[in-house]
């Protein structure tokens, strides 16, 4: 969160209190529900993980302001998620700007950062980036941008959670305090399969081509010859 007084994107976490995380968070989600109204792109109907990462956040009008802050969103150092963007590819991308701006201009801005980084996007999903606003800042502020990617990428933060995960499973940590509210202990494992079949299935977008997934779609629709 970026403004006259702090930079709370670019603390550590460990110098920011609960309550500016909170205060981060709530203004994210405002932005969220109140432009939740303009219609989504097909790109973002095929999304699995929605990944919130930032809200740039200033208080006057500057030249290129719209510049800055799509250049703030898609910077890696202010994702909220534990992992590098640049170290995947974007399935599909959501910018929702608050102010009053030029809507041209931001879409010059988006179309130049998908330009410049096209090797960060995956190839098969054509439109994928997702960009809207709404002339009303935040209170107190005269715009702001959030900005929400669905990235392969985010299998980083997965396989942290499942290594994590299965060194307290098999010591059986905390294990009973849910067992002891009604849970199976399969219910556990089922997870910890399904964290791993998702990791594999974001790898599997990392990896394909537009030539793959037109094979695929060709295989579906072929029809059986006794029909």
């Amino acid at each position: 969160m970026i403004n006259g007084r702090t930079t709370l994107c670019i603390q550590s976490r460990k110098q920011q209190n609960n309550f500016q995380l909170n205060q981060f968070i709530f203004t994210e989600v405002e932005s969220i529900v109140l432009l939740i109204g303009f219609t989504l792109s097909q790109a973002m109907k095929k999304s699995l993980f929605l990944t919130v990462h930032l809200v740039a956040e200033v208080r006057r009008m500057e030249q290129n302001i719209s510049e800055f802050l799509t250049q703030q969103m898609w910077d890696s150092k202010n994702m909220m998620c534990a992992a590098d963007p640049r170290h995947g590819r974007y399935l599909t991308a959501s910018a929702m700007f608050r102010g009053k701006m030029s809507t041209k201009e931001v879409d010059e801005q988006m179309i130049n950062v998908q330009n410049k980084n096209s090797s960060y996007f995956v190839e098969w999903i054509p439109n994928n980036v997702k960009s809207s606003v709404c002339d009303i800042p935040p209170k107190g502020l005269s715009m702001a941008s959030t900005f929400i990617g669905n990235s392969t990428s985010v299998q980083e933060m997965f396989r942290t959670v499942s290594e994590q995960f299965t060194a307290m499973f098999r010591r059986k940590a905390f294990l009973n305090w849910y067992t002891g509210e009604g849970m199976d202990e399969m219910e556990f494992t089922k997870a910890e399969s399904n964290m791993y079949d998702l990791v594999s299935e974001y790898q599997q977008y990392q990896d394909a081509t537009a030539d793959e997934e037109g094979d695929y779609e060709d295989e579906e629709e072929e029809i059986p010859d006794d029909m």
